[in-house]
This record gives C-alpha cells, structure tokens and sequence, in this order.
C-alpha cells in the first residue's frame, strides 16, 4: 500500500516510520542502491539542531558556524562517526559558500557523504524512525522534502524489538501508543503530496510493485539494482558491521519475502492479547487480522498486565525512566 501524489520537484527525502524494528534500515538500503540516491547511516544531528533552536529562518554564518558544527559533531552521537567525515572540510566549505540559510548548511554535510560514498546521486535523503515527530519542523526548513513513512505489523514490531532487548519491552503499553499515533498520523496525512505510506508487509511480498510506486512519488526512474541491495551492502558496508551484527543480519541477504506475521509463532499468547487490546482500532484500520476477537482479557493477559502497571508506578514513584 502506497498513498502517494505525485511533485516535479527532487527534494531530499526522510524515511521515517515513528519506531524502531519497522523496516526503515531496508528501505534506506534499498533506495540507496538507487544510482541517483544518497541515504547515509542513521544520525540524529538535524534533531539536535532543532533542540538547539535552529529553524528555517536560522542563518549560518562566521558567527555561528563552530555552533553548528559542534551540534553536528556531538560527542554523544555514536553514529555520525560511521559517516567518516572530515569536520575541517566541511568548515572549509561553509565559510566560502559565506551567509547560507540552515537548509544549505545541513545539505552540505550528507553531499560531503555522498560524494565519498555514492559521487553519482543528485539527490540525498536520511534514514531515521524518530523524524516522523520532527516532521512538520523538518519541512518548514526544506520544503520540497519528500517523507516515505514505513509501516509495519506492531505485533512483528515489538517481537522484533523483543528479540534484540527483551529488558526495554516491558512497557507494552508505551510501545503501542507510539504504533498508535503512528496509524493516526497517517489517517491525517493521507492528502499530503509529500508523504508517501508504504506497507513493510507489502514491500516484502511484492518489492519491486512497491519500490516502482515510492520512485514515482520520488519522480525517478525504478532501477533493478534496488532488488541488489544486499549486494551493494556487502560491497561498501552501507550498514556498519557493528549495527549488522546488533539485529540487522537480514541486510546482507535478498528479500526474504515471509519475514512477516512471525508473532503468530513466537509470541506469548499473553502479550498478543495485550498488544491487540491496546491497538484494536489501529489494526482493523490497517487492514491487520486480529487473533483475539473477545473484549475480556485472559488470566495470563491481565497478570501480564498488572505487571505493566505495577513496574511503571514503581519507576515514577522512584524517579526512573519510563520506557
């Protein structure tokens, strides 16, 4: 299922789905494998930047341009290393190009990638769940940016999330809330000319009907080298072998077109009830069987329950984190 419209223009393009585990990493290879498209490893400096307060109407200039380089080179950002980039060269290049808007300035970095990693593309993108929430902030500073936002199965979603780190899963409740303001997201945005819906489901079973529809909501031209993803993977480590190893081993094989509806098999009947009971209406709306039709939880399902709540008052009492 894509829902798209379609625009002349080549703006950057943001693969968003609102959480983790729900196929974004494919899709960015996929697309990368493009001839003309460049998506680096997933970083979080655009959202730094805007926790700093710069907008569109920022300008960069002599006066702040360390500020925004030392935002863009956070130390906590253990990602953006994976880019190897040179921080002095980019600096060079944005003290000649003078006064630029924000738009210029962030632009500059991922070229800086992709003319080191893909010096063919003419169009640039990035890869990150959580820019969904960012999104209206994101546009404001490039208008002709083009969103594909990657829906998944919530119930394969937090398995797969189980699966990487069962200790940060426990607050099912918080999980399907996330998946739920997703769903809503996507109900209200459905007229967007610059947001495209895509099925991970979809993308899977019929990948090259689902990557022809995002390239003409793109304006490209499809290339069978999408489907060689992995390849390409393989050959320039567009995923990082850190990250390959910590739950993206699938991205060095084609597509495996029945990596979906794996919960039925793996998943707690408990925790499916739970997951079901929270995002009824989500599911139904998009077009998700459910296993549990009945409106009264079973045994298993409330004490699992109970825990949820019991272990979430405890970390507010307590002052902790709520994941």
């Amino acid at each position: 299922m894509v829902s798209l419209n379609n625009n002349s223009q080549h703006g950057p393009i943001f693969v968003v789905s609102g959480l983790s585990r729900c196929g974004t990493t494919l899709l960015r290879l996929m697309l990368t494998a493009h001839s003309r498209i460049s998506i680096p490893p997933e970083s979080t400096f655009i959202h730094r930047l805007l926790q700093n307060n710069l907008d569109e109407r920022t300008i960069i200039n002599d006066s702040n341009r360390q500020c925004f380089l030392d935002i863009v080179w956070d130390e906590k950002d253990l990602k953006l290393p994976e880019w190897r980039l040179d921080r002095n060269e980019i600096d060079k290049k944005l003290r000649a190009m003078g006064e630029i808007p924000l738009a210029d300035a962030i632009a500059e970095v991922y070229w800086a990638y992709a003319k080191k990693c893909h010096p063919d593309a003419d169009v640039w993108g990035d890869k990150n769940p959580a820019y969904l929430w960012d999104m209206d902030a994101i546009r404001k500073i490039f208008p002709d940016a083009r969103f594909v936002v990657i829906v998944r199965d919530i119930r394969d979603v937090y398995l797969s999330m189980f699966k990487v780190n069962s200790s940060n899963c426990w607050n099912i409740r918080n999980i399907t809330n996330v998946w739920n303001e997703v769903i809503d997201l996507i109900e209200n945005s459905v007229a967007d000319d610059h947001v495209a819906f895509l099925k991970y489901e979809e993308l899977l079973t019929n990948p090259e009907t689902e990557l022809q529809k995002v390239c003409d909501f793109l304006n490209l031209e499809f290339e069978a080298s999408m489907l060689q993803y992995h390849t390409m993977n393989k050959q320039k480590e567009l995923v990082p072998h850190s990250r390959v190893e910590w739950g993206h081993q699938n991205t060095l094989s084609p597509v495996m077109k029945n990596n979906f509806n794996k919960w039925a098999r793996e998943l707690a009947p408990e925790r499916i009830e739970l997951i079901e009971c929270f995002s009824t209406k989500q599911l139904e709306r998009m077009g998700y069987q459910k296993q549990f039709q009945g409106r009264r939880l079973s045994t298993n399902a409330l004490i699992l329950l109970m825990n949820n709540f019991s272990r979430l008052a405890w970390m507010r009492l307590t002052g902790k984190n709520v994941r």
